[in-house]
């Protein structure tokens, strides 16, 4: 039976960038503020209530802006060992910021209990980030991989328990051609989810609604998280109404909701 507490306000800011807000402070996952691939679409001001930062993985738009946030906030750092270890070893973040999670290992922070759990990324193909976009693109893509981010860290996501609100899983951008069911239903057995956020691209309807109704969660939010890249580099997604279509299938009684940048729920 679903909880009847009420659903944490959820802001999302664009990229992989989504705020749960508490009164204590914000949870953020994978802050990213820098203008990029023409998109503009948040400032460091916007997280700088920042308690807790939770980082799914290393690649460049989910990291590259969570030192300056941590710095900012003072907001310890969620992820795995191998994104804590970069952050201090490359942006000398003090260890007691970081707290490394394994996946089902569960940590209290800043009075959340954050659970991690392991998703499958989409089959990436470098050739197109480096040649797909221009040349300027392309070094500056390939350059910044290869020296500035944890790029092969494993990908997490996060189950959140907050004091008097309903809980949020974020399966981040796990539900791809690379969707494996059983690890989804593992994840799903393992907690109730109430709200379901994930990132929604590409032509992967079918795995966004069949991920989402593994967890039959009352409420899902689903965003892009790479529009205005690949706008850039010619990559092809879905309609924002086919893949509410999609979940809406599976899931009838499920609200689906579809952010784009500077979307925010009521809370």
């Amino acid at each position: 039976m679903k909880t009847t507490k009420p659903m944490p306000k959820i802001r999302y800011l664009g990229w992989s960038s989504v705020i749960l807000e508490a009164e204590h402070g914000d949870l953020v996952f994978d802050p990213f503020f820098r203008p990029y691939c023409g998109a503009d679409f948040s400032t460091l001001e916007d997280f700088s209530n920042a308690k807790v930062i939770c980082v799914s993985h290393g690649h460049q738009d989910h990291y590259l802006d969570t030192p300056a946030v941590t710095g900012r906030t003072g907001a310890p750092v969620v992820s795995s060992q191998e994104v804590c270890d970069h952050l201090h070893n490359h942006y000398k973040v003090p260890r007691d910021k970081l707290v490394p999670i394994r996946p089902f290992e569960t940590k209290a922070v800043a009075g959340l209990e954050i659970t991690a759990f392991e998703w499958r990324h989409r089959d990436v193909s470098y050739a197109q980030g480096v040649f797909g976009g221009g040349v300027l693109h392309g070094i500056k893509w390939a350059w910044t991989a290869l020296t500035k981010v944890p790029s092969f860290s494993p990908c997490l996501g996060f189950h959140v328990r907050m004091p008097g609100y309903q809980t949020v899983t974020n399966y981040s951008e796990g539900f791809t051609q690379n969707l494996d069911l059983d690890q989804a239903r593992n994840v799903a057995a393992r907690f109730e989810t109430d709200v379901l956020v994930a990132g929604a691209n590409c032509a992967f309807e079918k795995f966004v609604s069949e991920g989402a109704a593994v967890f039959r969660p009352s409420t899902v939010m689903l965003y892009h998280p790479h529009e205005k890249l690949f706008e850039k580099i010619n990559v092809d997604s879905a309609t924002p109404e086919a893949f509410v279509s999609a979940v809406k299938r599976l899931l009838p009684a499920t609200e689906v909701l579809y952010a784009e940048p500077g979307f925010s729920t009521v809370g």
